[in-house]
């Protein structure tokens, strides 16, 4: 039988039983709880959020939750290349990034242009659902190969491990994880029409620094005009869609046509 203890006090103050308070009843019963759903049969997993969380009470980045839910091929993948070394030379890979896992998430993002042939603005819940369909592809998906997967892959970090070998343009221009995702995204959907990486190099490395340049000044109109617009109009464009949004897909399309109008002429 149930009990009504009535009002009581707490540390000198005095609180309101649920059952006296229609209100604070009816916001009771009606307050939300955030669950997610882990459904990963490997106890580890499960016992390391709820470690962080006893620990630090701290809300879970997204990718961290995706290494507690997800153990298939597609978070093996992303996990594994993150530990191997060419990734931290480009500067993907950073202390700072791996505390909370958004080196992973970011080359999550980077698989998932070669998984899917094309550019996509950055989504938490489209990254979610990629796990899913790639949890285990090699049963679900009918055209999935891993072999292609592994060689595309595996041309495109190459293919840039000479373009900074050439002159390091990687590491100087591409730091920023908007100008990697681009750079990657037009090796990895323009492989049969590259030029030699030498070229690129040389390409990337004038172009940014435009951009650079552009990126400082602070009369840009001024600028334009007393340089020739001409000059500086495709390091412009760059520019415009790098500063404000630039994970949105719209941006990411405009730098890549930037990159192939460059880089392909």
């Amino acid at each position: 039988m149930d009990k009504d203890f009535g009002d009581a006090k707490l540390n000198g103050k005095k609180w309101k039983s649920v059952e006296n308070d229609p209100e604070l009843k009816t916001r009771f019963s009606n307050y939300l709880l955030a669950v997610e759903f882990i459904d990963s049969i490997d106890g580890n997993y499960v016992n390391e959020v709820f470690d962080r969380l006893n620990r630090i009470s701290r809300k879970l980045e997204r990718q961290e939750l995706r290494h507690a839910k997800y153990d298939g091929w597609f978070i093996t993948t992303a996990e594994t290349e993150s530990e191997k070394d060419e990734w931290e030379r480009f500067g993907v890979v950073t202390k700072a990034r791996m505390k909370r896992m958004k080196d992973i998430q970011f080359i999550s993002e980077l698989l998932m242009v070669i998984l899917k042939n094309r550019i996509d603005g950055f989504d938490q819940d489209s990254i979610d659902n990629t796990y899913a369909e790639y949890d285990s592809p090699q049963e679900t998906l009918i055209d999935f190969s891993e072999e292609d997967f592994k060689s595309k892959l595996a041309f495109a970090k190459d293919y840039l491990l000479h373009v900074e070998n050439h002159n390091s343009a990687v590491t100087k221009y591409a730091r920023g994880l908007g100008n990697f995702y681009s750079l990657w995204a037009f090796v990895v959907l323009n492989q049969p029409r590259l030029q030699h990486p030498n070229i690129i190099a040389e390409r990337y490395a004038d172009l940014m620094s435009k951009v650079e340049t552009l990126a400082k000044e602070r009369d840009l109109d001024k600028f334009l005009k007393e340089h020739g617009g001409a000059t500086y109009s495709k390091a412009y464009i760059y520019l415009r869609n790098l500063v404000q949004a630039s994970t949105d897909q719209a941006q990411r399309d405009a730098r890549n046509k930037v990159l192939e109008s460059v880089f392909l002429s």
